[in-house]
């Protein structure tokens, strides 16, 4: 459906053979009928199928494949000129990655922000965050209980970087404060036992990061830390 119009319109006309039927006791296998005929749009829009690109859709599909099935992380690389489609290309693999029950999340680095460390990595793992939110609660306490195994006393520095995961793990102890290196590399080791947990073999994770150019000095540290992690 485009409008709520075309929706509203077909539950009436169900309600009505319901009530139509003797003793109002008329069942939807009853009914047959054409959905969406009343269902007029309040704009026009463009379709947003991709043409032309069943090739690089082959070899983003066949990484993700290999992934899935491995288990070892893989960086597939999409260049071209700006306004090309490189962005609808990544994103034309959302459906097919998500029905073979994997996870796409994703950040763009902004040329506004580059001077904050990690904000397409804090963009992505939000919308983890909101990806786990939206599981029963059995599924949430499993998601929680595998993150808190993983950063252990150590969650606050997690939280720092992407705060909206307080929301699955709750609020954290504080930690010891110690010198620039040495916050890097130990968040670097609790970002990756956080990657640990959250990949299961059965959960595949697509991180799809948008003008990589635009990359901070840290974020890029970081993506060469867990890429070359087996």
């Amino acid at each position: 459906y485009q409008s709520a119009y075309g929706v509203k319109s077909d539950l009436e006309r169900c309600l009505q053979t319901k009530d139509h039927a003797p003793g109002g006791s008329g069942t939807l296998s009853e009914l047959s009928f054409e959905l969406a005929q009343h269902d007029l749009p309040g704009r026009f829009r463009l379709p947003q199928k991709l043409y032309g690109r069943r090739q690089e859709l082959a070899t983003l599909l066949a990484a993700f494949d290999r992934v899935s099935t491995h288990g070892t992380p893989e960086i597939v690389l999409v260049s071209g000129y700006s306004g090309n489609g490189k962005s609808s290309l990544v994103h034309e693999v959302h459906k097919p990655i998500t029905g073979k029950n994997g996870l796409f999340i994703s950040g763009k680095f902004d040329q506004f922000h580059h001077n904050e460390p990690y904000y397409a990595l804090r963009q992505a793992f939000d919308e983890f965050v909101t990806l786990v939110l939206t599981e029963p609660e059995a599924g949430l306490h499993r998601w929680q209980q595998r993150i808190m195994d993983a950063v252990g006393n150590l969650g606050q520095v997690l939280l720092d970087v992407i705060p909206r995961v307080q929301l699955v793990i709750g609020k954290q102890p504080p930690v010891a404060e110690i010198g620039p290196q040495e916050t890097q590399n130990r968040f670097q080791m609790v970002f990756q036992n956080f990657l640990t947990a959250i990949v299961r073999e059965d959960r595949p994770i697509v991180l799809f990061l948008d003008d990589v150019q635009r990359a901070d000095a840290a974020s890029l540290v970081l993506l060469k830390a867990f890429l070359s992690d087996p």
